[in-house]
């Protein structure tokens, strides 16, 4: 059993004026995210596409817990990547390629050398990735992937490329791990890929759903789990 849910486009200044099948961006418009909007009954997760043209910022999500202990009243955020097409050279920032102190985690954001203290990893059709709460993490150009995450829009910015956008040093750094990102966290759907892509806590997420997400519609192999 499976419903079909309504999608509405978001223009981005770094998304793309044209879409992979079956989307067509408006004249004029470039589209960062199409969002599937979320039933009732799964009002606490959000499915989107997002496609970049250009680099997106150097970002943290706290957890539920860091965001109830601030007070903000809402779930933090955590999420995960199927990747369904990449340009040549096209990568993914998850996590550090060594180990980073707060301090040094705030000079690299203040300075640019962040993106370079990130480890990158190549990026092709039918790689996944779960992005923990605290994982600090950007999404390099050239990329569309399908995104299922904890519908919440707290996101700390940490480097931003120049761009005029508010950055959240304080927040970021308080919340963000200065550590890799966990290899068992990644793989590329296939033969060895497991067909249970996430068991929880926050949703669940199988093989079957990545690509019936890609169709536009939702199944229930995916659920909330807490």
């Amino acid at each position: 059993m499976s419903a079909r849910l309504s999608t509405r486009m978001v223009a981005k200044p770094w998304g793309k004026d044209r879409l992979p099948p079956p989307f067509t961006a408006p004249p004029g418009s470039r589209i960062g995210e199409i969002w599937f909007e979320p039933p009732a009954v799964l009002d606490g997760l959000l499915i989107k596409y997002i496609f970049t043209s250009e680099a997106l910022s150097v970002q943290v999500h706290p957890s539920n817990a860091q965001t109830f202990a601030a007070g903000l009243g809402r779930q933090g955020k955590e999420e995960c990547w199927l990747v369904i097409d990449a340009e040549p050279g096209a990568a993914l920032g998850i996590g550090f390629a060594k180990p980073l102190g707060a301090e040094a985690m705030r000079a690299a954001a203040l300075d640019g050398s962040i993106e370079h203290l990130l480890e990158w990893h190549p990026a092709k059709a039918g790689d996944f990735f779960y992005i923990p709460a605290n994982t600090v993490h950007a999404i390099g150009p050239g990329i569309s992937l399908i995104e299922v995450q904890q519908n919440s829009d707290i996101t700390y910015r940490l480097y931003d490329y120049g761009r005029p956008r508010e950055l959240h040093l304080g927040e970021g750094v308080a919340v963000a791990l200065g550590a890799a990102h966990p290899a068992k966290l990644r793989f590329h759907l296939g033969a060895d890929g497991p067909s249970q892509l996430v068991e929880g806590p926050h949703f669940k997420l199988d093989e079957g759903i990545a690509w019936k997400v890609r169709q536009t519609t939702l199944s229930e192999n995916i659920s909330r789990t807490a």
